[in-house]
């Protein structure tokens, strides 16, 4: 989708990575908790079964409040597509992995709209291109998303284009959903039909594969040639 719009900064547009604001709360208010894997790495939702006092959360965790953006910033969790707008969140307040860059949108932008722009693959892509640290534990640094860039148009057209990547998404989500049931069905009808192959709790003749085959062949292909000629 090839939008006409001014790119600016993410740090131009956003607070990177904010301070935690309590807003009145105690350090005995319960907040929401967000581990690493409550993050759906497709549909970019969150499960909020998690929460936990601020004291207990406010050492050694990831601040975030309602309608800011997370961002897996380490691998594999960050090329998966780990992305998510922090929504219902508890007291509007939540905790969560130190692996979670943060975005709380200025005045230019909507949550939802850095939150498809931070899901392109793309732009993962580049950021993949720019992380640092060794093999298995290479993150995405704080330092990259102040230099790149993004289309900012405006904010009637941020809420209609966001709007309609809302409308593709529940497409796909239904199309994939009618695949996971499809293949449930053929799974079941196969089982009903011939039982489990394994166990053959409907005692079919059982035979070798060579004896009920002309010909076995692992495919055509160009065998190597050997390092000795």
């Amino acid at each position: 989708m090839k939008i006409a719009a001014e790119h600016k900064p993410i740090g131009k547009v956003c607070i990177i990575n904010p301070r935690f604001d309590r807003n009145g709360l105690k350090d005995d208010d319960v907040v929401s908790f967000v581990p690493m894997s409550a993050v759906d790495e497709q549909s970019g939702k969150i499960n909020l079964k998690e929460e936990g006092f601020i004291k207990d959360l406010i050492k050694g965790y990831t601040p975030f409040s309602e309608n800011d953006v997370l961002f897996a910033k380490i691998t594999p969790c960050m090329e998966n597509g780990k992305v998510a707008i922090a929504k219902n969140l508890k007291n509007a307040k939540g905790f969560g992995s130190t692996e979670f860059h943060v975005f709380r949108p200025g005045k230019e932008v909507v949550g939802d709209w850095i939150f498809y722009c931070l899901k392109n693959p793309l732009f993962r892509k580049n950021a993949e291109a720019n992380m640092t640290g060794s093999a298995g534990q290479k993150r995405v640094p704080s330092h990259f998303f102040e230099r790149a860039m993004i289309p900012v148009p405006a904010l009637a057209e941020q809420k209609r284009l966001v709007n309609l990547l809302q409308l593709i998404e529940s497409a796909l989500e239904k199309r994939r959903e009618a695949i996971r049931l499809a293949d449930e069905f053929l799974k079941s009808a196969f089982l009903e039909m011939f039982g489990d192959p394994i166990k053959n709790q409907k005692r079919w003749v059982e035979k070798k594969l060579q004896d009920v085959c002309q010909k076995i062949t692992d495919g055509t292909h160009h065998s190597p040639k050997s390092l000795e000629e």
